[in-house]
């Protein structure tokens, strides 16, 4: 009984894409990653040494797709996705990665499916760029791994799942749809403000 406002549909080519994009993404791989699958889609193929290492695009979804290694399987390539995307966020908010914008932008709309106003999304990324703090929030259902006849599942209880959603997923203060933004030309572009502010009323503001 969530609505849910917006989507994004993103595929393999865009963590790929972005991450060559930006010179590859440091982070500490926590354990040994071995696997093969021809039958997967795409195939896998992946050796990734345990221990700090510079990914590359296609190396970047290896780590985000292993799973057979850890000891609580799912729930420790969640914890390295998570992970994953720190560092990755990171990167692409710092100064340095300011000038290959117009690259990122193209990456993101050639690889995401989304319904998501354009004049938001250039909010969001403001917001993030000069919102250091990352308040980007990650949960994980508590919960436990279980195999049924020979089937895995994830077990969880209706508790656990009414509380995440009261704690995190229901904002529980009243949003008003007149929000009211003032708009200034800081840039000497004549009209631009005008022109903002329209993109801004059609989203309600």
């Amino acid at each position: 009984d969530i609505p849910i406002d917006y989507y994004a549909k993103i595929n393999y080519n865009a963590v790929e894409e972005l991450v060559d994009a930006i010179g590859g993404v440091t982070l500490e791989v926590p354990i040994d990653m071995k696997y093969k699958d021809p039958y997967a889609d795409p195939p896998l193929d992946i050796n990734i040494d345990k221990g700090l290492q510079t990914l590359n695009g296609k190396e970047s979804l290896h780590f985000l797709r292993f799973r057979s290694g850890y000891a609580n399987q799912d729930l420790g390539r969640i914890e390295s996705q998570q992970q994953f995307a720190n560092v990755l966020m990171k990167d692409i908010l710092s100064p340095f990665t300011v000038l290959k914008a117009p690259k990122l932008i193209e990456i993101f709309y050639k690889n995401v499916d989304t319904n998501i106003p354009k004049t938001k999304i250039f909010y969001l990324g403001l917001k993030s760029f000069f919102n250091k703090s990352n308040d980007l929030s990650k949960i994980t259902l508590p919960g436990r791994p279980s195999t049924i006849n020979g089937v895995s599942y994830y077990i969880v209880n209706n508790d656990d799942i009414q509380e995440l959603k009261d704690n995190y997923l229901i904002n529980k203060t009243e949003i008003h749809s007149n929000s009211i933004v003032e708009v200034l030309n800081g840039c000497g572009v004549s009209g631009i403000a005008a022109r903002f502010s329209e993109k801004l009323n059609e989203d309600g503001i």
